[in-house]
Parts: C-alpha cells; structure tokens; sequence
C-alpha cells in the first residue's frame, strides 16, 4: 500500500514540474522580448533641430497637427507634442517662431516583403540644440515609391507621402543595398515633429 501511495505521488508530481519548467521558459522569453524592446526605446536617434519664422497654412486641433511655410517657401506638416499647452492660441495666418524636427525614415522594405526584424513602433530621438532634449515619438508605416536615393548624403525621397515627395533623411542602420529608383515600398517613418510654436 505504502509502494502503491509512493508512486501515485510521483506520478502526481511530474506533470507540476513539466508545468514549472514550462511556466519557467515562458517568463523567460517574455523578460528576453520585454527587455530587448527596453533597450530598442532606450537608443535614442540623433536629429537636427530647425528654429524659424513661420508662417501657419493649416491647423487641425483635433489630431493636433500643423502646416507651416517657412521663408524659403517650403511648406510642411507637423504633429504638435502632447505638452504644448497653448496650440489653441495659434490661427491660419499667423507668423510664428517654430522649433521643429524633421522627418525620419527607420525602416524601409519592398512592398510585399515581410517586415524587418526589430522594426519599432515607437523611437527616441534626441533632438538636437532644442528643450527637451529628448522624445519618443510614434512611427508611422505606408506605401510609396522611391523617387530617388542619395547614398552619400543618407537620404530616400519619397512618392505617395502626405505632402508630396521630398527627401527624408534614414535613421542609422536603414539598409537600402538592394532598393533602387521606382521600387514601391513600404515604409516606416516619424512625423516631423513641432516642438515649440510662438507667436512673436
């Protein structure tokens, strides 16, 4: 009886550690992608910061967004960030002093390819002589056609885009060896950031 009690547990007790070990692995697959998306959002990409008199073409306070003309002529969209508290002070007309970022492409692929391993959802920039010197900011993922590529200068003009085509500089490690002029692609980019907008 005692024989029969000894081996009744043991037969209980095997699968609690198959489940253990199991439970085991799973945790540690979760801290492993968990902690590779910490270090991911942690590499904060360097990007130039522009300041200039502006002047506001469109505004959308609902998605929180803006067009400006700058005093070359260029117009551009922005999204506005979460903590400028006075974007309702701001009209269509109105000349304004803008800090703002550009675009930046950080990942790109040929339509019907399968994503990029590590493609972010979100990345840090570090901005570049502006306050605060650092966000993380949303990407944004679409189709378009490539225009034209400057290897040297690291940057990919875009068809398809809102705004009509226009250079967009690549974030380190975008790898565009085997892409060339008319690919259609997918790509994923930031919006052009609007760190400050003042009236003068």
């Amino acid at each position: 009886m005692r024989k029969h009690v000894e081996s009744t547990a043991r037969s209980l007790r095997l699968p609690v550690v198959i489940l253990a070990v199991a439970v085991l692995l799973a945790c540690s697959k979760s801290h492993n992608q968990a902690g590779s998306a910490s270090r991911s959002a942690n590499e904060a990409i360097a990007i130039d910061t522009v300041t200039a008199t502006d002047t506001v073409k469109s505004i959308d306070y609902a998605k929180r967004t803006v067009t400006l003309e700058g005093p070359n002529g260029a117009i551009e969209s922005y999204r506005i960030r979460p903590e400028m508290v006075i974007f309702d002070q701001i009209h269509v007309g109105d000349k304004v002093h803008a800090t703002v970022s550009e675009s930046l492409v950080v990942g790109v692929r040929k339509a019907g390819a399968p994503p990029n391993v590590g493609e972010p959802v979100a990345v840090a920039l570090a901005l570049k002589g502006a306050k605060p010197g650092m966000v993380v900011t949303k990407t944004t993922e679409a189709t378009a056609k490539i225009v034209d590529i400057d290897g040297a200068g690291r940057t990919i003009t875009l068809a398809g885009l809102t705004g009509g085509p226009r250079p967009i500089k690549l974030a380190p490690g975008v790898d565009l060896s085997n892409l060339r002029k008319d690919d259609d692609v997918v790509v994923r980019y930031t919006d052009g950031l609007a760190l400050y907008v003042t009236k003068p």
